[in-house]
């Protein structure tokens, strides 16, 4: 069968989980290479593997006609998109089984891929600028407008459709057609996406015929009951199946022992004058979570109220990191707390159990000022402001060797780069980020 999540990070975490219970399943998202896709595709249709954890990308045209279940963990975005992954099952049986686990971070995902693909018109106007002078990267576009490069992405393609730029060997050009934001066009597709996640956040709710539904996403004339379904003859719009404590606790010990590695930067932002060429100094780093982790949420949600020292879970579960963490690092020489705006005392706290437990010297070597970079800042203004804003103390000299740098959160990756860039100035020979919570 399938297992359909909503994100890449996803298919590798739950793959990982059903292997660990002894479940034969595979990873397979945009991530793999093609090639790597199709031998996954064609084990599955050969029955020499049980499942795959799947994206989207394992969609239209993959033909299993004795495909016998396809589960959904978290809701895809309407129920046509529904309908068209679960219809992949049971096509050349008499019974297939089809799950849908709705996720409450489901509605968060739905906005941001709906709003990923419509453009805002300032933004749309500042890149055309951008291109004015002539053909540009989409690197050289983020340095020059200040937009995020996954923004200059997306807008990119839609203009490129609408025939307004065109990309050479020499990056990307205007082609000269003018380009005009069609107000109704795009209201337009906000009200029909707004009105398939409400049809399908109540379908995923049983909150009426699951068929009618479906048939007025398609835009059935005449959608009625269809008197069959779990809904329709009040049976529970859920298997009914509950796991066993013993299971439970497997998924909940697996999952907060899944190492959530941090790769560093590799290149600052064109552009600059502070920091140019190569990133040296920047390990790779460990975070307790990443994004929306189930095995943590409830944990995660209680440290959104205030600042306050971090509860003996989250300092016990730091630990717990760094121990399977020694088993491939350098030992650490000292431990340094980023020092945060919002959670100053959050991160305190852990840095200081990190160095009582790992009788390491807790060091105040850096001290912020000024106000930090907007959330949606490019990276080089991202990397212009935090150099401007993080500072060494004054005569703090660090000792020779690895720097633990603890932190709550890790999004973009520049606040740590920036802070490693001093600290291996003061005499750290790397830098190792230690954060609680990775932002997509």
């Amino acid at each position: 069968g399938i297992i359909y999540v909503l994100t890449v990070a996803e298919t590798e975490r739950v793959a990982a989980l059903l292997v660990d219970q002894g479940f034969d399943v595979a990873a397979y998202s945009s991530k793999n290479e093609p090639g790597e896709r199709e031998e996954l595709e064609d084990r599955l249709r050969r029955n020499e593997i049980k499942a795959l954890v799947a994206t989207s990308a394992l969609g239209m045209g993959y033909d299993k006609p004795d495909l016998a279940f396809c589960i959904h963990l978290g809701s895809p975005s309407s129920p046509v998109a529904y309908y068209q992954q679960v219809g992949r099952a049971g096509r050349a049986l008499d019974n297939a089984v089809a799950v849908l686990l709705p996720s409450p971070n489901d509605e968060r995902l739905w906005e941001y891929f709906a709003s990923a693909g419509i453009p805002d018109a300032a933004q749309v106007e500042t890149l055309l600028r951008g291109l004015e002078a002539g053909n540009k990267s989409a690197p050289a576009l983020e340095s020059a407008t200040g937009l995020r490069r996954g923004r200059i992405d997306a807008l990119l393609k839609i203009l490129a459709v609408d025939d307004a730029v065109v990309r050479n060997q020499d990056g990307w050009a205007t082609t000269g057609t003018p380009w005009v934001y069609d107000a109704g066009k795009w209201d337009e597709l906000r009200a029909v996406r707004a009105g398939e996640a409400d049809l399908m956040r109540r379908f995923a709710a049983g909150k009426g015929c699951l068929m009618q539904f479906l048939q007025q996403a398609l835009d059935d004339p005449d959608p009625s009951p269809c008197g069959r379904c779990s809904v329709c003859t009040g049976e529970l719009p859920a298997p009914g199946v509950v796991p066993s404590d013993a299971r439970t606790a497997a998924t909940r010990t697996f999952l907060r022992g899944a190492d959530v590695v941090i790769e560093p930067r590799k290149l600052w932002p064109t552009g600059l004058t502070t920091h140019k060429g190569r990133i040296t100094g920047v390990g790779v780093g460990r975070a307790l979570a990443f994004a929306d982790d189930a095995a943590w949420s409830d944990a995660l949600g209680a440290l959104g109220h205030g600042d306050c020292d971090a509860p003996d879970e989250i300092k016990d579960a730091m630990v717990e990191i760094l121990r399977r963490w020694s088993r491939t690092w350098e030992r650490p020489v000292a431990v340094v707390a980023m020092p945060s705006r919002r959670h100053a005392q959050l991160v305190t706290s852990i840095a200081q159990h990190i160095a009582a437990v790992g009788k390491l010297p807790l060091l105040e070597a850096l001290c912020v000022s000024g106000s930090p970079p907007p959330g949606d800042a490019a990276s080089g203004a991202r990397v212009a402001i935090l150099a401007e804003s993080i500072h060494l103390v004054d005569g703090v000299e660090l000792p020779q060797g690895p720097i633990l740098l603890i932190d709550d959160t890790y999004r973009s990756g520049w606040t740590a780069t920036v802070a490693a860039s001093l600290l291996a100035r003061a005499g750290a020979t790397t830098v190792l980020p230690l954060v609680i919570h990775q932002l997509p």
